[in-house]
């Protein structure tokens, strides 16, 4: 069977079901579904919801790795 076939074959109640297990284990995965989905919900604000993931995105790389150009890395400003 190929993933068409088997996607073809479930019902709403098992989409849902998995759709909740994934996002309960992945929380990138739950992400991707509201913004996917933002258009279901009028008071979500899709440019916070960006920000926020650009933001948590930044702040989970080490600090001095967006340096490994070659180039000294700016000193701080005290």
């Amino acid at each position: 069977m190929s993933f068409e076939d088997i996607l073809l074959q479930l019902d709403i109640e098992e989409l849902r079901e998995f759709i909740r297990r994934q996002k309960a284990q992945d929380r990138e995965f739950g992400e991707q579904f509201m913004l996917f989905f933002s258009d279901k919900d009028p008071q979500m604000d899709v440019e916070k919801k960006y920000r926020e993931m650009v933001r948590q995105l930044v702040e989970s790389i080490p600090t001095g790795a967006l340096w490994t150009t070659g180039a000294p890395s700016p000193s701080p400003k005290l």
